[in-house]
């Protein structure tokens, strides 16, 4: 537990903090001490969360978790871990590394997709096992899809967008989960172009953002005016979307778009 402690004080005076952390993590999770293991990966999410203190900014947090290679160990122990609360704490400090909105952020994105956090992501939401972090890695990939045109097809060409839509039609209960699921295929939309839509349509997208904009309209969540927004880029590239009470109705593909 004693991690917890170095970020509750100034941890500007234990400088280079993430390669300490670094250390730790490998050392430990050799010698399988699973509790502080975790400890350590909750305070590296603790640290870019609170971005700063008086001596070190956001932005100096990352360019020394990139110089000390911190995120090649933070996702190879994400590929090779089974332990609930090490998974929660590795998901969690890559969803504020992927949050992180500065000058060095595009390349933390970029070294922590190029050491496969998308394929963890896919295992991840392949196991039902694995249930209980759909919200969060959801999150995650919206927050990709997000970035950089070229990461939309990554998570394309991934696989992922197939589980994203059972995500989204089969947790009809669990609004909070099936709502990010929707919004990773709505931020696809955005950044992505003909193509990708037209994948989204073909995987069974148009049915999850149906169901969204029921449930949304229903609940009275502002979040059905994101969706009607997806809806009208679908059809601005050239599908027939049909809008009624319940949503998004029926489709038809013009004969030149097939």
């Amino acid at each position: 537990m004693a991690c917890y402690g170095f970020i509750r004080g100034n941890y500007g005076k234990c400088q280079p903090f993430p390669a300490c952390l670094s250390e730790v993590i490998l050392k430990f999770y050799d010698a399988m001490d699973v509790e502080l293991v975790a400890n350590a990966c909750w305070s590296l999410a603790h640290l870019v969360e609170y971005d700063f203190d008086e001596t070190m900014d956001g932005n100096q947090t990352l360019q020394l978790i990139a110089e000390y290679e911190v995120i090649p160990i933070l996702m190879q122990l994400l590929h090779n871990e089974t332990d609930l609360g090490i998974l929660k704490a590795l998901i969690r400090c890559s969803g504020h590394l992927l949050s992180s909105c500065n000058e060095v952020s595009h390349l933390i994105t970029g070294s922590i997709i190029e050491h496969g956090i998308l394929s963890a992501f896919h295992h991840l939401l392949s196991s039902e096992f694995h249930h209980g972090f759909q919200k969060e890695i959801c999150f995650i990939i919206s927050n990709i899809c997000c970035e950089e045109a070229k990461y939309v097809e990554l998570v394309i060409e991934s696989g992922l967008v197939p589980k994203l839509v059972n995500i989204a039609l089969a947790e009809p209960g669990n609004y909070k989960v099936a709502k990010q699921a929707v919004w990773c295929m709505l931020n696809i939309l955005d950044g992505g172009n003909q193509q990708h839509a037209q994948y989204l349509v073909e995987q069974g997208a148009l049915r999850a953002l149906n169901v969204a904009l029921r449930v949304s309209v229903q609940q009275g969540d502002s979040f059905s005016f994101a969706v009607l927004r997806g809806l009208r880029v679908i059809a601005s590239f050239g599908y027939g979307v049909v809008i009624n009470e319940s949503g998004a109705d029926g489709m038809h593909v013009a004969d030149d778009q097939v």
